[in-house]
């Protein structure tokens, strides 16, 4: 099947008219080093951390084992029933990737953000439903797999950490592929080794072993380590667009220095409704006592709604 996909993808690139000019490019592309070293840069940390998640999964399966069959032929149904969730986060977070990657080129900056959030609530909102189910079939869903009784009731009871985790691996699978779209990888590598074996592997042994909580133990460092993963890689995306942001305003005349971080943050991108946005600009305005133009969008600003923001402080 992996040989079948491969031909049919080749087919597809080399025969489809709307991939013609990514052909030509194709073939006239040269290898060298500086290629090869582009690739490594942005492949090797990407690689990393999928390899620590796969592998903090996989070592999991070795101390389920310790406890038993019946432990380790949980820990495979509940495998098979996340991996199901987790691939429709990371469909919606790779079309993510590619959004932000083309805005990335324009240094849309504004438009990535969008983008990126308007993924995450979409993965949200299918992590809601995932829960849902969930929660709604944990007790019979393990005779999906099998008919033994213990086996069951224990895919019931893990199932509970299952829960706990499903918004912070949204979060986390969604910020990774944001990250990606704007070549910043190392960090995310970093944070993904540190969570998965500084915090999953090791708070899984303590309270599977050393508290001797068993199966539902060895579960409990996966919902600590995935949301601390999607809280540190949310803050560097945020972080790192904001920042960019700002440059782009400095270097067009505005002075956005001499106002707070938070508030160049909340003013230019956070608020949900341009009625929101027009409150809370007015709402700073009365404490300056200066005048909001009508029809001021922060997320679309003009060279002089730019330096009215610079203004407002």
């Amino acid at each position: 099947s992996r040989i079948l996909t491969f031909i049919v993808f080749c087919i597809l690139f080399a025969r489809r008219e709307k991939y013609k000019e990514f052909l030509t490019g194709f073939k006239n592309g040269v290898v060298n080093r500086l290629n090869l070293s582009n690739l490594i840069r942005l492949g090797f940390p990407v690689g990393l951390l999928m390899g620590v998640e796969t592998g903090s999964f996989s070592l999991s399966v070795i101390m389920m084992g310790w406890i038993g069959s019946t432990a380790l032929a949980a820990h495979q149904v509940l495998g098979v029933i996340t991996t199901l969730g987790f691939m429709v986060y990371y469909g919606i977070a790779a079309a993510v990737t590619i959004r932000v990657s083309v805005f990335k080129g324009y240094s849309d900056w504004l438009n990535i953000r969008q983008a990126s959030f308007a993924g995450l609530h979409l993965i949200m909102g299918v992590a809601v439903l995932f829960v849902f189910f969930i929660i709604l079939f944990h007790k019979n869903m393990g005779y999906l797999f099998t008919p033994e009784h213990e086996v069951v009731a224990m895919v019931a009871l893990l199932s509970w950490s299952v829960v706990l985790y499903q918004f912070g691996d949204g979060l986390q699978i969604l910020f990774a592929n944001a990250l990606r779209g704007i070549a910043d990888v190392k960090y995310m590598a970093y944070c993904a080794f540190a969570c998965h074996f500084g915090l999953a592997l090791p708070i899984g042994y303590v309270c599977g072993f050393i508290f001797d909580w068993g199966a539902i133990g060895i579960w409990c460092g996966f919902p600590i380590s995935l949301t601390t993963l999607g809280i540190l890689l949310w803050r560097r995306f945020d972080k790192l667009t904001i920042r960019f942001i700002i440059q782009i305003l400095q270097k067009r005349g505005a002075r956005l220095p001499e106002l707070p971080f938070c508030y160049i943050k909340a003013i230019l991108i956070s608020s949900p409704t341009d009625r929101a946005i027009q409150r809370m600009c007015a709402a700073r305005a009365r404490r300056s006592a200066v005048s909001i133009p009508s029809g001021f969008h922060p997320d679309r600003l003009t060279i002089q709604q730019e330096h009215r923001v610079a203004r407002l402080h």
